[in-house]
């Protein structure tokens, strides 16, 4: 990985940020970004710098575009199927980001001379982020976003970039600074959240219709990504950390299937003790190039080879759900609105056909990974089965138990009667499995759970969907009341919440839950 520090041209402008790459068609990388004294909203100048292809480092940058008591933020840049670069940017009218307009100016000649600018499109508190996409041969997409409403939206260019309309807004709000890249036939758009839940959002475009929005269950602690198709798989640059903070600087691979997207990764490639932030990224055949803040004082710009990254990034898997904390606190919302199924290890189980669950997101429990074995999720109380199942079970791919079990995300055990709201103080018992993985799908937020094999009763002497286990033939006497009476207590402090239980187990003996067909469940 070579690497590069590049500072601003103006020693009055202490501060860079934000900054934009793009390499033309004979290979000319173009960069640019802001600089400004103290405050970001304030005097902020444009800066530009070159790499040519046989050069390993940017050449001497300098200012294009000084402030003269307005600040300009945000530059982005393309070139024009001429050879034209044009430069956008946005000016600030007032003392924020929500009073800026959108401005262009273009330069015959790689940099040296800028034409006099002017606007892009008619709207105050309008912001660019990420460069537009080429769809065609004069054909352009630009994504933008309403610093005011948090919204975002596509811009169109029909005639090589010269002038842009306004063609779709995502209806979604809270989501901001589209970033555009076209992969396996499909135009994708990914979004920067602007509250809750702090994780990355996309869709994507087919037969001139964009999807709805979806979560791609990466976190973003509110601050800039970077995405770039790369080697048959997208990767996105991005400060991979639940907490409020903008540090490590992160790269993933997310694979892209008919259903969705599906995350894998990170490699840190970038951990300090201060903001790493808002990267730029594109790629060729032989390397990835990323630039990115580095303390607000500088740029700091590294060339990763392909076979490094080969090396060094774990490789998406096609399963919903990936999520890397290493504590329960991390989980908290992480689905919010979203649907669970939860597999239990009633006989009935083994009726289902259970490759309908494929790209939804799912959790296991005790033994039903010897069935259905990527979950999304996996949970585990009891100790006998990490002694019995152990290499089995640290396949999953996110396993929640308890204090004291071998390995595993533990939670603290707080009794077996009661319900628990927060899941870092701990969790109770319920005396089943199913009972604390009910507790999860609250705490991770989810919106809808559908129980499949919690049947509650034995079938014609099978005590689970693999058959019968010795130790369970006497728990329709034992512990099935007991976890039926805790499930009914948890069916009633669910009637405060905003979630609803469905058990997908038509003979069950649990009945404070609606019944549901599973059919009727996957169609849901």
């Amino acid at each position: 990985m070579n690497s590069e520090f590049i500072y601003s041209p103006d020693s009055s402008a202490h501060h860079c940020h934000s900054a934009s790459l793009f390499r033309g068609d004979d290979g000319v990388v173009y960069m640019v970004w802001y600089v400004y004294p103290e405050k970001e909203t304030d005097h902020g100048s444009i800066a530009f710098a070159v790499k040519h292809p046989d050069a390993r480092c940017f050449g001497k940058p300098k200012l294009i575009l000084k402030s003269t008591g307005l600040s300009y933020g945000n530059p982005t840049l393309f070139v024009r199927s001429d050879g034209t670069l044009v430069l956008l940017y946005v000016v600030l009218q007032g003392s924020y980001w929500n009073d800026s307009e959108i401005f262009m100016t273009i330069s015959q000649d790689q940099g040296e001379h800028w034409s006099s600018s002017q606007r892009v499109f008619e709207q105050r508190g309008l912001m660019i982020r990420h460069p537009p996409l080429k769809v065609g041969p004069r054909h352009w997409l630009l994504g933008i976003y309403d610093e005011t409403e948090y919204q975002s939206m596509i811009l169109e260019s029909f005639d090589d970039g010269n002038r842009f309309e306004l063609t779709h807004t995502f209806p979604r709000k809270g989501l901001i600074q589209p970033a555009l890249i076209e992969y396996q036939n499909k135009i994708y758009c990914f979004f920067r959240p602007m509250g809750d839940p702090k994780v990355i959002w996309f869709a994507y475009l087919r037969h001139k219709a964009w999807s709805v929005v979806k979560s791609l269950e990466i976190p973003c602690p509110l601050s800039g990504f970077a995405v770039t198709a790369h080697a048959g798989q997208i990767l996105i640059t991005y400060n991979h950390t639940h907490q409020q903070k903008r540090t490590p600087l992160s790269i993933s691979t997310i694979l892209g299937e008919e259903e969705g997207l599906y995350p894998g990764g990170p490699w840190h490639f970038e951990s300090a003790d201060f903001e790493v932030s808002y990267p730029t990224m594109i790629s060729s055949a032989q390397s990835v190039d990323i630039v990115y803040t580095y303390n607000r004082r500088m740029l700091k710009s590294v060339v990763i080879e392909h076979e490094e990254l080969r090396t060094r990034l774990p490789k998406a898997k096609p399963l919903r759900g990936q999520v890397f904390g290493d504590q329960i606190s991390d989980y908290h919302n992480l689905h919010l609105g979203k649907k669970l199924f939860i597999l239990a290890s009633g006989p009935s189980l083994g009726d289902l056909d259970l490759s309908r669950l494929k790209h939804r997101i799912t959790m296991g429990l005790n033994r039903s990974c010897l069935v259905f074995e990527q979950t999304s999720y996996h949970c585990v109380m009891d100790q006998r089965l990490f002694d019995e199942y152990g290499e089995l079970l640290k396949k999953t791919r996110t396993l929640f138990t308890l204090e004291g079990r071998p390995f595993g995300l533990p939670m603290r055990l707080l009794g077996s009667e009661g319900f628990s709201d927060d899941l870092s103080e701990g969790v109770y018992s319920g005396y089943t499995v199913s009972y604390v993985a009910l507790q999860l799908a609250v705490y991770m937020g989810f919106k809808e759970v559908f129980f499949l094999g919690l049947d509650m009763r034995h079938r014609q002497g099978k005590t689970h969907f693999f058959g019968s286990d010795f130790r369970s033939e006497s728990h329709e006497h034992t512990e099935f009341p007991k976890m039926i009476r805790m499930l009914n207590h948890a069916a009633e402090t669910l009637a405060h919440h905003d979630i609803k239980v469905y058990n997908c187990s038509l003979q069950s003996k649990l009945e404070c839950f609606e019944k549901l067909d599973f059919n009727e469940a996957i169609k849901r």
